[in-house]
């Protein structure tokens, strides 16, 4: 919030101690230390530098709302067929368990 008043005016809107908000509304009144604000990641940075639409794309395990496993269960049909069209060995890690 900008404005030092309105901080203290939501503070006792919401019924809030003041004594537990002087902390922060001294870094209101008097400011922080100086910094240069900027922060960016190595993610960021591969992103950047590959020219990626989003950072996501980026990290090794995004979380994702249908990506909550390595192979989700709505993929179950693609394991299905990686391990009918794969060349690989029948013992491969895409193989279907014959047991199920």
């Amino acid at each position: 919030m900008a404005s030092l008043e309105l901080l203290t005016q939501r503070i006792d809107e919401h019924g809030l101690p003041q004594e537990a908000f002087e902390w922060y509304k001294d870094l209101r009144r008097y400011g922080s230390v100086p910094h240069s604000g900027f922060g960016i990641g190595v993610e960021r940075t591969l992103a950047w530098i590959a020219g990626l639409d989003h950072v996501r794309e980026t990290i090794p395990f995004p979380r994702m709302l249908y990506r909550l496993t390595a192979l989700s269960p709505a993929r179950s049909d693609q394991r299905a067929r990686w391990s009918t069209t794969s060349s690989a060995s029948p013992g491969g890690c895409f193989a279907r368990d014959s047991s199920a």
